[in-house]
Parts: structure tokens; sequence; C-alpha cells
């Protein structure tokens, strides 16, 4: 039980680590927009602007 616990733990972990490290490329990768934001945000703000 304790290591199933520790597992779940390291693994909320490791998403939130991933999670944090996506948004903030997302954030300071300003000169390169569409690699920063995905394809699909990108789409979506180009269909927006038009």
């Amino acid at each position: 039980m304790r290591s199933s616990a520790r597992l779940t733990a390291f693994a909320l972990v490791l998403a939130l680590a991933l999670g944090a490290g996506y948004g903030l490329g997302s954030v300071l990768g300003g000169d390169e927009p569409d690699r920063a934001a995905g394809p699909g945000v990108v789409e979506l703000e180009e269909a927006a602007g038009h």
C-alpha cells in the first residue's frame, strides 16, 4: 500500500511539473508561437483574427 501511494504521488508531481513546464514554454516562447502554443491554439487565433 505504501509503494502504491508513493507511485501515485510521484505521478502527480510529474504531471504537475510537465504541465507547469508547458505553461511556462507557452508564456516565454513568444519568438516561436507555433511551437510554444501548439497548432490548435494558433489555428484558433488565426480564425479569430480574420
